[in-house]
């Protein structure tokens, strides 16, 4: 199966990776409303950070998304560099990188696929020798919505 073709989500089990999730800030808020889609769409997910905090105990608890229980996922969709070394031996890994200056933001050596926010991320990508989808931030337009 290639990477554009649909993929039946329902029942895979996706880890989903963020440096850190200690307090509310926007890779944070990116990572704890992808994970509300993917259980939305079907998915078993759970979650891995470096940092745990407010916004992790808001996954757990609000979304009653686990930490990191299992040896195996059927795919791994990580924030930061700094997490994939901790879990790439798990499942394939999709790295989404949403800058270019920052050092978590740097591709990783054990990334399967990468994914670029912007033309820009995948530029500066593509400069290094990687190949990139852009893929735009999702928005959850249940809760972001303009009110005037």
């Amino acid at each position: 199966m290639g990477f554009n073709e649909r993929v039946n989500l329902k029942l895979m089990q996706i880890l989903v990776t963020n440096n850190h999730l200690d307090r509310i800030g926007g890779t944070e808020t990116y990572t704890y409303y992808l994970i509300k889609e993917l259980i939305q769409q079907g998915c078993d997910v759970e979650y891995y950070t470096i940092q745990q905090g407010e916004i992790s105990q808001k996954i757990e608890n609000e979304l009653d998304v686990k930490f990191l229980s299992k040896n195996k996922y059927d795919l791994i969709l990580a924030n930061h560099n700094s997490t994939i070394e901790k879990v790439w031996k798990r499942g394939p890994v999709i790295q989404t990188c949403h800058g270019i200056f920052p050092y978590l933001e740097q591709p990783s050596l054990f990334a399967d696929i990468y994914v670029a926010i912007s033309e820009e991320v995948q530029h500066y990508l593509s400069k290094k020798q990687i190949a990139s989808f852009i893929i735009p931030n999702g928005i959850d337009c249940n809760t972001f919505f303009p009110t005037s």
